[in-house]
């Protein structure tokens, strides 16, 4: 589960108290996110074979955070096709696709999400 809040300006978001709730998030592990503009974060189950760099991506350089709850079948086709290194996580290769192509990157990817 992804979660936050947003605002249009380079602020930090102030923490609402959604990081942790009284009754806990079982055996969830949450990762926290706060940058510029977004504070908020996502849950994990530790038995899954997810980490952190498969849901979240941000470029300071670039301006752009990319949260993905979901996956792209055809990345290492893309990957190729584009000439990214082998094992680029799907958040940085919706980062890498956005900031070349635009919003209309998003009609390239055959998944999950």
């Amino acid at each position: 589960m992804i979660f936050g809040s947003f605002t249009v300006t380079d602020e930090i978001v102030p923490d609402v108290n959604v990081f942790h709730p009284r009754d806990g998030f079982g055996e969830l592990s949450i990762h926290e996110i706060t940058c510029p503009g977004f504070r908020g974060g996502f849950l994990i189950h530790p038995g899954l074979p997810y980490n952190e760099s498969d849901f979240y991506y941000y470029d300071k350089s670039g301006d752009i955070l990319i949260l993905l709850s979901g996956i792209f079948y055809n990345k290492t086709e893309l990957s190729r096709q584009l000439g990214y290194e082998e094992g680029i996580t799907d958040p940085e290769l919706a980062a890498r696709l956005f900031l070349s192509e635009g919003p209309l990157f998003a009609e390239r990817l055959n998944g999950d999400f």
